[in-house]
Parts: structure tokens; sequence; C-alpha cells
């Protein structure tokens, strides 16, 4: 048989081997969320602001994620995601890959390991699972637990997630025990040095975990800690929900609490939740917030969702926690409206 020897010729024979032994050996796949939503909010006293809004339900992103099987239970995996502004189509981030940059390798006996830029375990485990509203919208949980005034000044950047981390993560067949913990280095960012851990148990209708997490502050010199406790328990008729945190920078102190329910209604989901931040410490013991949250969702498909969401946050003393991307003066509320679309993909 006569081979041809034409460049574009032995190109396509090297890509189809290529793609014959890659597909034999691991899988890859492209996926991510489209997520919009028309958003007004409003500060007690003043205009009221209406916008086009990128990830009221669930953060707008695009992915690529692998795995290759290496034989006696043993795997590697990668996972690279980007933050996409849904309204405008830009990355909102200087890195591109900011949501998620890993490499894993990881076993069904003795779990994974984990390094390159993830979430941090309290966020992972706790803020998005334990609250009918998550982290995303103008109901999200950020808004009280780990939003800026929160951090209590630390200047912290590792409340969601950080760089150059290293995690391990429990395997899953342990009857009902999970958990995962990390470390990242700050490599010229005081800030962005994390330490934490989540452990929890989750069997039937239950799920409890504690956590913890301490990052450093920009100038190297101190650190926040956090220490959470969660819990969920499905009901059937309803879900419910609840997460509290202490937090502590120098002086101050900060404990939010946060009870919530999911209900079954009508095809969809009706939702409801209650937070509350007490702060201390260094003359802001009347620096306090109450959000309520109310929502519903429901699901076109296994793909598409429609949604609506209703928060206000009433903030006391000098306390300026915001929501929707809307910062109210000290102690003034602000309550925020939104109606959207998710699709993943």
């Amino acid at each position: 048989m006569r081979i041809p020897h034409s460049p574009l010729a032995m190109s396509t024979i090297a890509l189809c081997t290529f793609v014959a032994d890659a597909s034999a050996q691991s899988s890859v796949t492209v996926f991510g969320v489209m997520d919009l939503a028309l958003r007004q909010t409003h500060v007690s006293g003043t205009s009221s602001s209406t916008t086009l809004a990128s990830g009221g339900l669930a953060g707008s992103r695009f992915g690529v994620r692998g795995a290759e099987d290496l034989g006696g239970g043993l795997a590697a995996s990668f996972w690279l995601e980007a933050d996409v502004a849904a309204d405008t189509g830009a990355t909102v981030a200087s890195a591109f890959w900011s949501r998620r940059s890993t490499v894993s390798l990881s076993s069904a006996d003795w779990g994974e390991l984990r390094l390159g830029r993830d979430y941090v375990p309290i966020f992972a485990r706790q803020y998005s699972f334990l609250s009918p509203f998550g982290p995303n919208g103008v109901a999200s949980n950020g808004n009280l637990f780990f939003g800026p005034p929160s951090l209590l000044g630390s200047g912290s950047g590792g409340g969601v997630r950080t760089d150059n981390m290293l995690k391990y993560v429990l395997p899953p067949d342990l009857g009902g025990l999970y958990g995962e913990v990390m470390a990242s280095m700050a490599e010229g960012r005081n800030e962005n040095r994390h330490r934490g851990g989540v452990i929890g148990y989750a069997a039937g209708p239950l799920m409890v975990n504690a956590g913890f997490g301490r990052t450093d502050d920009v100038a190297g010199r101190d650190a926040i800690r956090l220490t959470t406790l969660g819990a969920a328990y499905d009901a059937g008729w309803a879900k419910f929900m609840a997460l509290a945190q202490r937090g502590s920078y120098g002086a101050r102190r900060q404990t939010t609490v946060e009870v919530g329910a999911a209900v079954p209604l009508a095809g969809g989901s009706l939702k409801a939740s209650l937070r509350r931040a007490d702060q201390s410490g260094a003359g802001t013991e009347a620096n306090d917030a109450r959000q309520l949250s109310l929502g519903y969702v429901y699901a076109l498909s296994k793909r598409s969702t429609l949604y609506g969401s209703f928060s206000r946050i009433d903030n006391q003393g000098a306390q300026a926690f915001g929501l929707g991307g809307t910062v109210p003066p000290a102690g003034r509320g602000v309550r925020g409206l939104e109606l959207g679309i998710n699709h993943l993909f």
C-alpha cells in the first residue's frame, strides 16, 4: 500500500492517531452556565438602579474538564473554568481561568490530591450547599457571610478561592463520612495564604458538617479566622438548612447565622431564608445586620430554569452590607429584586 507523504496527509494521519489514542484512554467535557437576570436594587432614601445582571441563580461560566483512567482505581484529571459576564460577553477577572484551574490524582481507596486554584473548603462544602440561595444573586448568603464587611477589615483574599493550593479530599465511600483539607502558599500575596478544612457526615435525609478557615491579612501580620457549623435535613415536603459562623480578626468579631427552607411547589421550589450578622469588639457592637430573602425557581427542563428572588438587608449602626452590586451608605437598608433565566450546557 502506498503511504501519502504530503504535509496535509501526514498531519491528518497524526491527528486521527492522536484522537483515537486519547479517546481510548481519557474523556474531555466542555461545559458551562449562562445566567442572566433583570435586576433592580434600591437603597433606602435614594433612587433605584435597574441592570441586566449575570449570575443570579448560578455564576455564568465556561469550562473544560477531563479525566484519564490509569487503572487499578487510579485516575488523573484536570479542570479549567472561567468566569463569564453573560450580559457583555467579557471575562470578569484578571485571570482567565479564574473560577478553577486544577490537576488531580485520585484513587477510589485513598481519595484525591488536587493542586492549583480552587474553592476553599468552607465555601465549597458549606456556603454553596447549606443555604436555599447559595452564593449568587441579590439573595446571596455571601452578602453577610463572606462579603467585604464580613472579612472585618482584613483585606483577605481567601474567602472564596485561593491560588497555589494543595487540597486533599477524602474518598467517597466512607459510610457517609466526607471532608477535605487545604493549604495555599502566599507566593508574594499574603492575603492568599489559607489553611482550612471541612469534615461532615451525610446519610439519608441528614447532613451535618463543621469547618474552619484561616487566611492571612494583606500585611501578613495577622489572620482572619473562621469556624463554621452547618446542617441540612430533607423531610420530603421541605428541605431545611442552617449555617452558623464565627469570625475573628484582631479585636473584631462577627457571628453570622442563617436558617432557611426550600419547599417543592407547583413544579418548582419556593425558597426562604433569614440571616443575621452580629459584630463586636473595637467599637463595632452596634454594627449588625439582618437579611430576609424569598424566591422561586421553576425548571423548564433538566437544563433550563426560570427564577425570581427578592432580598432585603437592614443595616444597623455603621454597618454597610450590600447586595446585587449595590453598597449602601453606613446604616442604610437596601433591597433587591431579580427575574432571570439559567441554562446549563
